[in-house]
């Protein structure tokens, strides 16, 4: 029995509901991005932002 769409991710590609930034950094860079960078955001507590460009 397959799930739709199971074809589609390995589990290289796959992601538990917390990433490490090296993890986010690496499928930014698969993605074709050049930079990386932790965003300075400390209202929100144990959340992190990132930004791609």
């Amino acid at each position: 029995m397959s799930r739709k769409g199971s074809d589609r991710a390995g589990p290289e590609s796959s992601t538990s509901g917390s990433t490490r930034s090296s993890r986010s950094q690496s499928y930014g860079e698969a993605a074709g991005f050049t930079g990386f960078e932790v965003l300075p955001i400390e209202e929100l507590g144990f959340w992190r932002f990132y930004r791609l460009f």
